[in-house]
């Protein structure tokens, strides 16, 4: 009788501490929540409104000083800005210098034309909050509307604009400026630096 006792003391002993551990224990048969990533597309901007006003400022201010024909206009925003935009792949120290030097005829209005071009287009904010001029830069140009063809091939040029809509590719001029006003780049994309977008 008493062996019998003691056999069952152990077994309700070892059932509290199934129970017990059980109780404790972490439920995980509950059904998770599927984790998803969300990849923000950039977002065309059609409204002056939809930009950051230091950002506006700058883009107003650098088609106003590339429609004035005056180089001294667009060396006075490369003195003011925080930093020294890129221009080229290589290091420019003096940025109206390279223009000169590389323009038709040494004026350096062929380039200030194409900057005027660029900014007077819409631009696109990237999912980093940045700006990009123009808005075709980062669209896919496999998927523009007919309008928006047009654009392209008045910014680049008819045989430019064909080779990029044949390839998928955009290897033209892009301008960056942060959401702070900061003018960070205005160069040519080659075409290895040019990606296909999705």
């Amino acid at each position: 009788m008493q062996t019998c006792v003691k056999t069952k003391g152990i077994s309700i002993a070892t059932a509290l501490i199934i129970l017990l551990v059980a109780a404790t224990a972490p439920f995980d048969h509950a059904p998770k929540a599927q984790e998803t990533k969300t990849h923000e597309a950039p977002q065309l901007i059609h409204q002056t409104d939809q930009i950051p006003e230091n950002t506006r400022t700058m883009q107003e201010n650098l088609l106003r000083a590339a429609t004035s024909g005056d180089l001294e206009e667009l060396r006075h925003i490369f003195e003011e800005n925080e930093l020294a935009p890129v221009i080229a792949d290589d290091h420019v120290s003096d940025p109206i210098a390279h223009w000169q030097q590389t323009s038709i005829d040494g004026t350096a209005r062929d380039t200030m034309a194409l900057i005027a071009e660029v900014f007077s287009l819409p631009g696109i904010k990237t999912k980093e909050g940045d700006f990009v001029w123009p808005y075709l830069a980062r669209m896919p140009l496999d998927k523009l509307t007919p309008a928006q063809q047009i654009d392209l091939f008045r910014l680049a040029g008819p045989k430019q604009a064909s080779e990029m809509l044949k390839t998928n590719l955009y290897n033209y001029y892009e301008a960056k400026i942060g959401k702070d006003g900061t003018w960070h780049s205005l160069k040519r994309i080659r075409t290895d630096q040019a990606k296909s977008k999705p």
